[in-house]
């Protein structure tokens, strides 16, 4: 049997993300849009599943959800609904509309246990280009729009996006109603060369992805900390920066624990996204990931260092003043002095990020 291609769409916007998935159906009369809806999960625990064609409505159902996750949506419905349509012979390819706010790298990897039915040809991150700077850098979180997942969903609408952003095997931009070029400049900070820039969602070519291949390995290579690396050219140390500006803060040595958890604010709050990795003479042997965006941080264990040297590299892009965040980084390196005290002093030293790395007997 063929196997049918997919193409996964992330987005956290409702319209863009249903527009996008029609203009596939224009292009071509074989190819289904498969969308999932669950922003009335939390609320009462149901899914709405759709699908449509350019010749009209295919499926529409409710389906009750054992919890309210996209891991349950795509055990119960998600992976069971591509495999039958796959199956049905009818369809040249598939556009998977993601639930909004949801993890595509999650989807992807749910469904590769789909058997040889499909397969994933890309991953489609959209933004509006016009919203973009409130979206990733404005504290909003899902539940203020509606996008939260359970009761339980702090997440905000920064890192959501940010995350859909990095997985995504291209990042669609359209260029909506009041989108200046500097929010351009902003999406090529956070995507690179995996951006592309359309005057509106009719003119983007959804066609050519299913030609595509998904490579999980690279995907997964663009999340790993260890691997971080800026997606444009960063600005060099005591260059003048005017936003949007992307720091590449780097170090062979670790961040003093109280030092860094007192510059936390300057490096994760405010118009900033960050990622990478950290050093922590307490944990010398885990590689501690950073993760931030929507004035929201998260941090925590990555695995060991395989082999590799420990070192620091945080990559943050930001929209205000560079200066108080490569100041902060600074601050929190540890000096001569500290570093001369030996790993006997800090494995003695309580560090206090036991919340988020967990003991150090097992993050070590």
């Amino acid at each position: 049997m063929r196997q049918v291609p997919v193409v996964v769409v992330a987005a956290v916007d409702p319209v863009l993300r249903d527009a996008v998935s029609f203009c596939a159906t224009c292009e071509s009369p074989d190819v289904v849009v498969l969308s999932h809806d669950l922003t009335r999960a939390a609320a009462t625990g149901e899914m709405r599943r759709t699908a449509y064609s350019a010749a009209g409505l295919v499926e529409d159902e409710v389906v009750h959800l054992d919890h309210p996750c996209l891991t349950c949506a795509l055990r119960e419905d998600i992976v069971p609904s591509l495999r039958r349509l796959a199956r049905s012979g009818r369809w040249r390819g598939i556009v998977l509309a993601l639930p909004l706010a949801t993890d595509p790298s999650v989807a992807v990897g749910g469904i590769a246990s789909a058997g040889d039915a499909t397969v994933v040809a890309c991953v489609l991150g959209v933004v509006d280009a016009a919203t973009l700077l409130d979206d990733v850098f404005g504290d909003d979180l899902l539940a203020d729009r509606g996008l939260h997942l359970a009761t339980t969903d702090r997440r905000s609408v920064g890192e959501t996006l940010a995350g859909q952003l990095d997985h995504a095997d291209v990042v669609a931009a359209v260029l909506s109603p009041g989108a200046g070029p500097g929010s351009v400049d902003v999406i090529a900070h956070l995507a690179g060369d995996r951006m592309t820039v359309s005057a509106g969602v009719e003119s983007y070519d959804v066609g050519a992805l299913f030609r595509r291949r998904h490579d999980p390995a690279v995907a997964a290579a663009r999340i790993d900390p260890r691997r971080v690396h800026p997606r444009v050219r960063p600005a060099a140390p005591g260059e003048a920066t005017r936003p949007p500006w992307t720091l590449d803060l780097r170090s062979d040595r670790p961040l003093h624990p109280d030092r860094l958890r007192t510059n936390l604010s300057a490096l994760a709050m405010g118009r900033l996204r960050g990622r990478g990795r950290f050093w922590l003479p307490t944990r010398p042997g885990s590689v501690c990931q950073w993760d931030g965006a929507g004035g929201q941080l998260s941090i925590g264990t990555a695995g060991g260092w395989g082999g590799t040297a420990p070192s620091t590299r945080l990559v943050i892009t930001g929209l205000d003043d560079a200066v108080p965040v490569r100041a902060a980084f600074a601050d929190c390196v540890l000096t001569d002095t500290e570093v001369a005290r030996g790993q006997r002093y800090w494995s003695a030293t309580d560090d206090g990020f036991e919340p988020w790395l967990g003991e150090r007997s097992d993050a070590a």
